[in-house]
């Protein structure tokens, strides 16, 4: 366990280095984000599922500073109340087109939620997106830097 999360620290902590952009394009994941996404790739390596297993134990400890939300996962991060958006939401993570999306990626340039799903929502899902902007409130509270700690 010692192993992972020293190689989920470093791969929060060294943004550029060479071998998370390896790990970024073999297994998925985005360049800004502090975790490293959970893999879709079903032929993944032992040792990287073990780093992945550790990344759920780092979630759990680590306080999170939202700031621009070009570090944090939309749908997978805590970053609002004690549990994460899909948890909360699940009708809407389901429909939702971008899963795996930054904070950052779903704000617009005029400082609107982005929020798009894959179908027209039914009346019961239109008041969930009412409670889901209610909890996440205006984008523009958002400053400029993301940070764990």
């Amino acid at each position: 366990m010692n192993k992972a999360l020293h190689w989920i620290w470093r791969y929060g902590s060294e943004k550029f280095s060479l071998w998370r952009r390896i790990i970024n394009q073999k297994f998925g994941g985005a360049e800004d984000a502090f975790l490293p996404a959970l893999t879709r790739n079903s032929i993944c390596h032992s040792v990287w599922k073990g780093i992945l297993k550790a990344r759920e134990f780092v979630k759990a400890g680590t306080v999170l500073n939202i700031g621009s939300g070009a570090c944090m996962y939309f749908w997978d991060d805590v970053w609002i109340g004690e549990f994460p958006l899909k948890q909360l939401f699940p009708s809407l993570f389901v429909i939702a087109r971008q899963k795996h999306a930054l904070i950052s990626e779903l704000i617009s340039s005029e400082g609107a939620w982005i929020l798009n799903f894959s179908r027209n929502l039914n009346d019961q899902e239109m008041l969930e997106v009412a409670n889901l902007l209610q909890i996440i409130g205006d984008p523009s509270r958002l400053v400029n830097e993301d940070s764990r700690q």
